[in-house]
């Protein structure tokens, strides 16, 4: 280390610059520094700015930042690096989780046994994860979770596909269902970076920002031009910009550009494509009213949410217990709109599920808000079941059981109105659990009854968890922080 310190400042800064993660560069300066002191600080704001230059971003502060520019840079690097390391996956009846050492975990259960846990013929139920033994031999970065099927990334940028194979959204020339993951050939010239599912479509990023997509064209979600479906991973010409993250809701869609524009198409009911009025795109259209550059985006069933790089979160679309976070159920917002209740925090992600929304802040902490009925919100037996009128946290609250706890990722599950469910990974891996277990989505290997108010024992509970619990199971992939 110290022959390292010995090298001159622009070398120096082009060693600590190919730091793999932002955490690692940090501790590479902190021991520098303790072997030569000064201007070893200085090296972590080079570095950084180096880094966003390599990827087009913008190398200074937004205005009415609060904080220093290196704290800055590494904010945005967050974002960017949480956008590609999706490591939970949680769906309806079924989630899935890459562990460690890159292994592929499933749990939930499979209604229609079209394939949603991957392990193929009679397993149909699984209590707790188990790993997928089918992809042993690669390993995973990143999975994504649609409505009836699956997606996931390996490090070496192939995708695979299961479940359920309606419309092509499996990308492998047909609609069939597949009950194990199956390689998605098409893209074999392609090294994917991060997919996202949809329900009944699918994208895919590359490395070079472009995106694909297939499956369900209805209401022009696949950004064609038509409302054809696609059997097979298709480029979205119309979109001739460097994207870095995608987003899959129910029926639309949403893309950041590496320099922070935000494009959105398909189904534009309820406002939640972000143009101020209701109607589909058949192609990505930039949003205008975004005035600042974006670092984050999420797609709900039927809102969107983007987090700029100043850390606030805007929202559009449709809420009916709340979930876009401005104060009322049943209400559309067709203008984008701020949060106001996270005006104060600086908002790093955000997962929107089916009906309920998370948020995590740069400081590790959670905040959720809108459907209560099943937990999902994290905020124990206080804040609403079973679900009465007017009883749904409609602005954003922290989830206080998880103080203390430095977390990295959230995923909001695509749950209905009783079913959904939660996750939270910390950042040494540790994941946390909350919500519905009725189809064993949650993964506790121990029972979860919970006897609402007005029932008794004898007439039997449901399986909830109302505040986080650890899954003991298994840790996943720690996100970078």
């Amino acid at each position: 280390m110290a022959a390292l310190a010995g090298l001159p400042r622009d070398l120096l800064t082009r060693v600590v610059v190919l730091a793999s993660s932002v955490e690692d560069l940090c501790a590479l300066i902190c021991t520098a520094r303790a072997f030569a002191g000064p201007p070893f600080p200085s090296l972590v704001e080079d570095a950084l700015r180096e880094r966003a230059r390599r990827v087009g971003g913008t190398v200074n502060p937004p205005a009415g930042w609060r904080g220093s520019a290196c704290a800055w840079l590494v904010f945005r690097e967050r974002a960017r690096r949480m956008a590609l390391s999706k490591v939970v996956a949680a769906s309806t009846c079924f989630s899935a989780f890459v562990d460690a050492m890159g292994a592929l975990w499933t749990c939930g259960t499979d209604p229609q046994r079209c394939g949603l846990l991957g392990h193929g013929e009679g397993v149909w139920t699984l209590e707790q994860p188990a790993r997928l033994q089918s992809l042993s031999s690669v390993r995973l970065a990143s999975v994504a979770a649609g409505d009836g099927h699956s997606l996931a990334v390996t490090e070496t940028g192939a995708v695979y596909s299961w479940g359920h194979g309606a419309d092509g959204c499996l990308g492998l020339g047909d609609n069939s269902s597949r009950l194990t993951p199956a390689k998605i050939e098409a893209l074999r010239e392609v090294r994917v970076v991060a997919v996202a599912a949809g329900f009944g479509h699918s994208l895919a990023l590359s490395d070079l920002g472009n995106v694909f997509s297939w499956g369900n064209g209805d209401s022009g979600r696949l950004g064609q031009g038509d409302m054809e479906c696609r059997l097979t991973p298709t480029p979205i010409e119309a979109l001739a910009v460097h994207v870095v993250a995608v987003a899959a809701g129910a029926a639309h869609n949403l893309a950041l550009t590496v320099a922070g524009a935000a494009y959105s198409w398909g189904h534009g009911g309820n406002g939640r494509l972000g143009h101020g009025r209701i109607g589909k795109r058949l192609t990505p259209t930039r949003i205008e009213a975004l005035a600042e550059p974006v670092v984050s985006v999420a797609a709900g069933e039927g809102n969107s949410f983007f987090v700029t790089e100043a850390g606030a979160v805007y929202s559009c679309g449709f809420a009916m217990y709340g979930e876009h976070g401005h104060g009322q159920e049943q209400q559309n917002v067709c203008k984008l709109a701020r949060i106001q209740a996270l005006a104060e925090t600086r908002v790093v992600a955000v997962s929107a599920g089916g009906y309920h929304t998370l948020a995590l802040t740069d400081a590790g902490t959670v905040f959720s808000w809108g459907n209560c009925i099943s937990g999902c919100l994290g905020h124990g037996s206080d804040m609403g079941w079973p679900k009465q009128p007017g009883k749904n946290p409609l602005r954003p609250a922290r989830i206080k059981a998880l103080d203390g706890v430095r977390l990295t990722a959230v995923e909001a599950g695509n749950g209905g109105h009783s079913d959904a469910t939660s996750f939270a990974v910390a950042a040494n891996g540790m994941i946390f659990g909350w919500g519905s277990d009725e189809s064993h989505a949650l993964g506790f290997a121990t029972q979860l009854t919970y006897i609402p108010p007005g029932a008794t024992a004898q007439s039997g509970g449901t399986r909830v968890s109302l505040a986080p619990r650890e899954l003991d199971a298994l840790r996943c992939a720690a996100v970078e922080d």
